[in-house]
């Protein structure tokens, strides 16, 4: 499910982060990449420290005791093409190999990947586990998130500079009924870099996109045929309104735009500033967030 979903994302354009139900979040996933930077080594033939995160495609997880060991129960991703293809041949790896652990097929077609960056065909070709999916034609790069960044382990060291903790439960999978109740590989995504409620956050605990948008300190002059304009680069508009005083028929200096597309509403999201008719406005989810009343709902934890 996770490699299907993960594929479906990146497919989409949707910069995501996984987590398994047995992860705890110390500190915000933002910090993950405020903090991420300094510490980067990007999986060479030689350490480059220091690197940006724009490096690489693939931000993984490895356990505490064996850094170099990769852990799925965490991830980032950037959505290119070449993670659709990575996950592409995951999906293709476990459909020839059903009964091998889905980490194992993981952390096989990353080093799969990078023997390919640098053109070793001669350690894949002698590789006896090598995966039997055809060379990528736009290999990953990835780098793990440091182990005191990313603590997974049964029994964890937690320094300050922990962001979260994967305690490699099982208690999911162990509870009756198994994974017909409960899979522990069926996670929680945000939008990358994104706090939960902002604009950039992407999904959050609905499952959904917000495609309502309050946007504030709207030009004195602008109407609502340029107001709909200006978010029609981003695609289809259902319904588009510059508030006005009912008394004076001046605006208010805000209004509301809802996209027809779940597409188009995260194509406005990436936007991190909208200048409208020479003014920077702000634009944010007019829509509740998971703890923000709104009726019903679905829970789950």
């Amino acid at each position: 499910a996770k490699f299907l979903v993960s594929r479906w994302l990146a497919a989409k354009g949707v910069d995501f982060v996984f987590f398994e139900a047995d992860v705890w979040w110390v500190k915000s996933a933002d910090a993950l990449w405020a903090e991420a930077p300094a510490a980067l080594t990007l999986d060479r033939q030689k350490d480059m420290r220091g690197a940006s995160l724009q490096d690489v495609d693939i931000f993984v997880a490895a356990h505490q005791n064996n850094p170099s060991s990769t852990n799925i129960g965490v991830y980032a991703v950037k959505a290119n093409n070449a993670t659709v293809e990575f996950f592409e041949d995951c999906l293709g790896e476990m459909r020839l190999k059903p009964t091998k652990h889905d980490q194992m097929l993981f952390h096989n077609l990353i080093n799969f990947n990078r023997l390919e960056a640098l053109s070793l065909k001669t350690s894949v070709s002698s590789w006896k586990d090598r995966p039997q999916t055809p060379s990528p034609d736009a290999p990953v790069r990835h780098a793990f998130i440091p182990p005191h960044v990313g603590v997974c382990s049964t029994h964890p060291l937690i320094t300050q500079d922990a962001v979260f903790v994967h305690t490699l439960g099982t208690a999911p999978l162990d509870a009756q009924q198994g994974k017909k109740v409960h899979a522990k590989e069926m996670g929680v995504w945000h939008g990358l870099g994104a706090p939960p409620g902002a604009p950039g956050a992407e999904y959050g605990g609905r499952g959904r996109v917000a495609r309502k948008f309050f946007v504030g300190g709207l030009p004195s002059s602008l109407g609502d045929g340029d107001f709909r304009a200006y978010f029609e680069q981003f695609g289809a508009v259902s319904d588009a309104i510059v508030m006005v005083d009912r008394s004076t028929g001046r605006s208010r200096g805000f209004g509301f735009v809802t996209f027809a597309m779940d597409e188009s509403a995260l194509a406005c999201m990436r936007a991190k500033r909208h200048e409208i008719h020479g003014k920077y406005v702000d634009c944010k989810s007019a829509e509740p967030g998971p703890n923000e009343g709104g009726g019903g709902g679905g829970g789950g934890g």
